[in-house]
């Protein structure tokens, strides 16, 4: 039986969604995900049960009662099943014909057999041509573990800076899909909300709480000598200056196409490809990991 596959679009492109003002620059809830080796199953199995019902018809095909009960329970609970992948993707005609050959093996447990092969016919029919008028977007393993396991590595930073979560959700899932400057935008905001619990715990003063505060305070305490600085400071020598090595690590994986002026982190571009974008996020992850994992609980006071 012939499934849609040529009318998959490879290289066709998702339209966005207008932006509501929020963080969320590109939504992917409402794209359509199913699990398509449960769907291929559930149509190649009504597929062999009409050739069964089929063969089972013959002139000379005597079949016991108990097999024709035992057809007749299966048929039922592979509808049902096939049904159920129908709806994932919203095949309205497809459901309505699995609903009626649904119903009369139900209205017919005695007189079933060359009807329902009939309907059995016209599904294997209808599934593959109302799928024409769907788009499905094929994920490769790489990009389906980013999509199902968005948070996959994250683990530490979600636990210690909680408001993380969205953006690392929607990061993940904007890479999957191939948005890379989009994910890279969520990588940056995840970094935002490091680098700001970052600078409270340093005691960064810059009235601008953000990238800029809290590196112009990383290179103070750095430049400072050890016995001139804080208790706080000496105490967490090591990971200051781990920390501030790293935000290095950072500059030179955004260099020329991120901007941190005014305290903020800004794209200056957004042409990314897939290489340049897993290296930004594979650095901010570094980097968060650092801070979640090393950074003090207490703030210093002595500042």
């Amino acid at each position: 039986m012939p499934l849609a596959g040529s009318e998959i679009g490879a290289d066709c492109q998702p339209a966005a969604a207008p932006w509501d003002g929020s963080r969320r620059l590109w939504s992917l809830w409402d794209m359509l995900s199913f699990s398509a080796d449960a769907f291929a199953k559930a149509v190649l199995t009504i597929g062999g049960l009409h050739a069964l019902t089929a063969q089972m018809q013959g002139p000379k095909q005597l079949i016991s009662p108990d097999v024709k009960n035992g057809v007749w329970t299966l048929v039922s609970a592979k509808l049902i099943e096939l049904r159920k992948e129908c709806a994932t993707m919203e095949l309205a005609t497809s459901m309505a014909t699995i609903d009626n050959c649904i119903s009369f093996l139900e209205k017919e447990p005695d007189n079933w057999l060359r009807t329902t092969h009939s309907l059995l016919q016209y599904i294997c029919q209808v599934v593959p041509d109302e799928l024409k008028g769907r788009m499905l977007f094929y994920l490769n393993a790489s990009e389906a573990e980013y999509y199902s396991a968005p948070l996959k590595g994250w683990e530490n930073v979600i636990a210690r800076f909680t408001d993380t979560l969205m953006d690392i959700e929607e990061m993940s899932k904007c890479f999957a899909f191939g948005q890379y400057t989009a994910a890279v935008f969520h990588s940056l905001q995840v970094v935002e909300i490091g680098v700001i619990g970052l600078g409270k715990l340093i005691g960064a003063k810059d009235h601008q709480t953000g990238w800029n505060a809290t590196t112009l305070q990383l290179k103070k305490i750095y430049a400072t000598k050890y016995q001139d600085r804080t208790l706080f400071q000496r105490t967490n020598a090591h990971f200051l200056e781990q920390v501030y090595a790293e935000t290095d690590v950072l500059m030179r994986a955004w260099r020329n196409k991120v901007s941190h002026a005014q305290g903020k982190l800004v794209l200056l571009t957004a042409d990314f490809s897939g290489e340049v974008a897993s290296e930004i996020i594979s650095a901010s992850r570094g980097f968060m990991r650092r801070l979640a994992t090393e950074a003090p609980e207490a703030a210093d006071l002595d500042v």
